[in-house]
């Protein structure tokens, strides 16, 4: 799935010998092919850099559609034909400042292209809502709730107060209580050459109509996909929903629940 550039920067298209430059990867390729995005492994498409850190007989694991892919020197085998290897020690460390090169995290901010509200939608005085939001109509947007840049509030959803929401797509009729957070980064974290490295997270959540989510409950971004609640699915106060989970429609999660990431 490529980067919803709704929620990142997108710096544009790089060759792979300076991509590997500029994220100071002394690395020799036989070749200079366009890298234009990142994706993971198995969705990677033509113009993408992936990486693959399993085990080198699961190669059917890595798109034949990937332009090229960091891998260890044990794994590089494993490519598909026409896949670029990039052999380096620390593959997700080195997709990781690819994936910085190519993309940035829009701030909290609501300088940019105007959001666009709903005349009927009701927006407290102290709520924000970033750039290139859209907020449906009779939507409720709660005092100290803050709404982030290129987020979709569908018609009659509630978002309750001091709620932070960003790098989602919220559907109809949802209810969001005090203190939620929606789309924060995952706990993506790698091994780099000095230590533990926090890995960017560059999906997205999607929730669907008529869901409803308890106090204080999180659900992060996906790593690359979608992290998914389902239709009528109603979630407790203090549950947390990790990185790329799927819940499908009409699921019930009590207080406490923890779904852990992929």
């Amino acid at each position: 799935m490529p980067v919803d550039e709704r929620f990142y920067t997108y710096k544009g298209p790089q060759t792979l010998r300076t991509l590997l430059d500029v994220c100071g990867l002394d690395v020799s390729v036989d070749v200079d092919p366009e890298i234009r995005g990142i994706a993971s492994a198995a969705m990677a498409r033509e113009g993408n850099i992936c990486f693959f850190e399993g085990d080198p007989r699961r190669g059917n694991d890595i798109s034949a559609e990937a332009t090229a892919c960091f891998v260890t020197e044990k794994a590089a085998e494993a490519l598909p034909e026409g896949v670029v290897p990039v052999v380096v020690s620390h593959p997700r460390y080195a997709h990781k400042r690819a994936g910085e090169a190519l993309y940035e995290l829009k701030a909290w901010t609501a300088a940019g292209e105007p959001p666009s509200i709903h005349p009927s939608a009701e927006i407290a005085p102290t709520a924000v809502v970033g750039a290139g939001a859209a907020i449906g109509e009779c939507a409720q947007i709660a005092p100290g709730a803050v709404i982030g840049p290129g987020v979709q509030i569908g018609a009659r959803t509630k978002i309750g107060p001091n709620a932070a929401i960003r790098c989602a797509l919220i559907g109809n009729d949802v209810t969001v209580l005090s203190g939620v957070s929606i789309g924060e980064a995952g706990f993506g974290v790698t091994a780099g050459p000095l230590g533990a490295e926090d890995v960017p997270q560059w999906g997205r959540v999607i929730i669907q109509d008529q869901v409803s989510i308890g106090a204080n409950s999180c659900v992060d971004r996906g790593a690359f996909d979608d992290t998914i609640i389902g239709e009528r699915t109603k979630i407790d106060n203090l549950v947390q929903i990790a990185h790329n989970v799927v819940i499908g429609r009409n699921v019930m999660m009590a207080s406490f629940t923890g779904i852990s990431g992929t």
